[in-house]
């Protein structure tokens, strides 16, 4: 995390959106 925290922030509320689309 930290410097690329940015970039790991929209992948994983992308795949959050796609669980939570599945549910």
């Amino acid at each position: 995390m930290g410097k690329s925290d940015g970039a790991t922030k929209a992948p994983m509320l992308s795949l959050v959106l796609i669980v939570f689309d599945s549910l």
